[in-house]
């Protein structure tokens, strides 16, 4: 199951190391190459979210609920393809002058690496590579489990008026235990809701002040997403985006992309809670040994203005097909936490 091969990679992480150093910064939404430090002119285009527009909101009654249907990490793509948005206001490697955040003493001897075109952050693909060349599971097996039924995330994205620019809607996002069916992808899949996702009736990612502009829906993330059933992955200072596309009487979402910072602590938290042999990776010395060192090394942003590299900078691309809400599922008897640990 992927669950098995989502904690065998754990220990394929820890065959190979790669580092990173940059720094997050104000992360303001503007279009490709109007950033910069200073007002001046940037050395390379900066990859951001389209800017909210400025008319005035009418307000909007689209109700609309996707699940995520396909998931692409691009691990086997080359750097200059690889998904994300430019987290820190930096093009390294393409900017000479370009600086990062500061390395913690225990990454002081790793080379800054690259970004992906136009300052894109994302090393997470990195991680998902070496996941993939070690143990044989990436994207096509992620996909996979969600063909199957077995898991997705599902988006609803209300008080849309159903036009190219509108300045305010909601967005929430809904973790789910699976269908238990293959899904049909025509809007009558009732997937059930996990309860942790809810606080009261609304969910625990949500946005209010998402927006759409020029067709392209805009909204921030911040908080625990659940992929596969097994991996968590806490995104912090997240933005995620896609194309509204009307599908006959219905709606989809093309050309997705999730981007943000994964915290180190979150990240060690995330796969030493993940199942090897029946036991969890962290309550395992070698298993988590490979593991502390995969995510230590792979260090190369900040959580926030001001801090040292203390993040993996996330990104995922995705397509979403129109869904429905089933019931709320009934809580999962969830084991104790792995220790709090973090690198260095």
């Amino acid at each position: 199951m992927l669950r098995d091969g989502l904690a065998l990679f754990v220990l394929a992480l820890g065959l190979s190391t790669a580092a990173a150093s940059c720094a997050l910064g104000g992360f303001e939404k503007v279009p490709a190459g109007k950033g910069g430090a200073g007002g001046t002119e940037p050395a390379c285009n900066h990859a951001k979210a389209p800017a909210r527009p400025t008319s005035a909101d009418p307000g909007g009654t689209l109700d609309l609920i996707f699940a995520l249907h396909t998931i692409d990490f691009a691990e086997s793509a080359m750097l200059a393809d690889r998904p994300g948005l430019d987290l820190d206001d930096q093009c390294t490697c393409e900017d000479p002058a370009a600086t990062s955040c500061v390395l913690p003493s225990f990454a002081a001897t790793m080379t800054p690496p690259c970004d992906s075109a136009d300052g894109r952050d994302n090393a997470t693909s990195d991680l998902i590579n070496y996941f993939k060349a070690n143990v044989g599971t990436g994207t096509p097996q992620f996909n996979a489990a969600i063909s199957a039924g077995q898991w997705t995330i599902l988006v609803r994205v209300s008080d849309y008026d159903g036009s190219p620019n509108d300045s305010k809607v909601t967005v929430g996002l809904y973790m789910t235990p699976g269908l238990g069916a293959a899904p049909q992808w025509n809007g009558a899949d009732m997937w059930p809701i996990r309860p942790e996702s809810l606080s009261g009736q609304d969910p625990v990612l949500l946005d209010k002040n998402a927006y759409v502009s020029g067709g392209t829906l805009v909204s921030v993330v911040a908080g625990e997403l659940e992929l596969s059933g097994a991996l968590k992955v806490k995104i912090g200072s997240g933005i995620a985006m896609a194309s509204l596309v009307k599908n006959g009487a219905s709606w989809k979402l093309e050309k997705g992309l999730l981007a943000g910072t994964w915290n180190t602590r979150d990240a060690l938290a995330g796969v030493g809670n993940l199942l090897l042999g029946g036991m969890k990776v962290c309550d395992q010395v070698l298993a988590y040994t490979a593991v502390r060192s995969a995510i230590c090394s792979r260090v190369d942003i900040a959580s926030a203005p001001s801090l040292p590299c203390d993040s993996i900078s996330f990104g995922m691309t995705f397509t979403a097909d129109p869904a429905a809400f089933g019931t709320t599922a009934a809580p999962e008897m969830i084991p104790p936490p792995c220790k709090p640990d973090q690198c260095g």
